[in-house]
């Protein structure tokens, strides 16, 4: 298990790195929402007020992206040690063929579970240990109500994913009012979609005030907020909050080797 905790402490300094950098990025102030009002092209007596986006320097998604790749493969692999020095210990004598095929099972269907069974705790010649495999066996994903919301399924899913397409972290408007008691939604004509510089993210229309009556203040009206999301180019399946997703592995992840170490792995 020793491989397997250095795989995790180095994946917990991947994403202390990312949350720091995530961090430092957000106390720059680099993403702000001023408000702002300008004259109403269709009626005259009406002034519209914005909420506009204002983002400079843009997010290093590229760069995020890479950390969480980097946390990704490290716990991937802890799971991945965990078993290989397991089996290893109860059986030395495995060709070279047979260790390349050892990999932590990552299951969502129960009807599939029988194949790494049959490999891994086939009575003939058991690889691991009882008590070590009803572990392994607890924490698949098929247990779960929602098996594609479970960390190990999430977790082997952005693993395989970053392989081939790399992961960025994209900073996605999160929800933005003009209300100043930030209950009402007005109007999201860029809702669910990543922030630019320039984008409007809420607007309504006011009446415009009877000469002599003042003007329309835009001064702190409303709230803004947003979330930086792990997204893969090319595929729309998974938009997760990237320090929320990523804490939730690391400690997952952490809490199954513990199990493990417990059981006689």
């Amino acid at each position: 298990m020793r491989s397997a905790f250095a795989k995790l402490s180095r994946a917990t300094e991947h994403f202390d790195m990312f949350a720091s950098s995530l961090q430092e990025y957000r106390d720059s102030e680099a993403i702000r929402f001023p408000v702002r009002k300008r004259n109403d092209p269709l009626n005259s007596q009406q002034v519209i007020i914005e909420t506009v986006a204002r983002v400079n320097p843009a997010p290093p998604s590229q760069r995020w992206g890479l950390m969480v790749g980097d946390v990704l493969t490290n716990l991937r692999g802890a799971l991945d040690h965990a078993l290989f020095g397991h089996i290893l210990a109860r059986h030395p004598g495995l060709t070279e063929a047979q260790q390349k095929k050892i990999q932590f099972p990552v299951v969502d269907d129960l009807s599939k579970w029988s194949v790494p069974a049959a490999t891994y705790v086939n009575p003939a010649d058991p690889w691991v240990d009882q008590a070590v495999w009803a572990e392994i066996d607890a924490v698949q994903p098929f247990h779960s109500s929602v098996p594609h919301d479970h960390e190990l399924f999430l977790l082997n899913k952005l693993v395989n994913l970053d392989k081939h397409r790399g992961i960025h972290v994209v900073a996605h408007r999160g929800a933005a009012t003009l209300d100043r008691s930030y209950k009402t939604l007005t109007e999201l004509p860029n809702g669910g979609q990543p922030l630019v510089d320039g984008a409007v993210l809420a607007k309504k229309s006011v009446p415009r005030p009877l000469m002599g009556m003042g003007t329309v203040k835009v001064e702190g009206q409303g709230g803004t907020a947003y979330q930086e999301v792990l997204v893969v180019p090319g595929y729309t399946h998974i938009q997760l909050g990237a320090l929320e997703t990523m804490r939730a592995l690391v400690a997952a992840t952490g809490g199954f080797l513990d199990t493990l170490k417990v059981a006689g792995c």
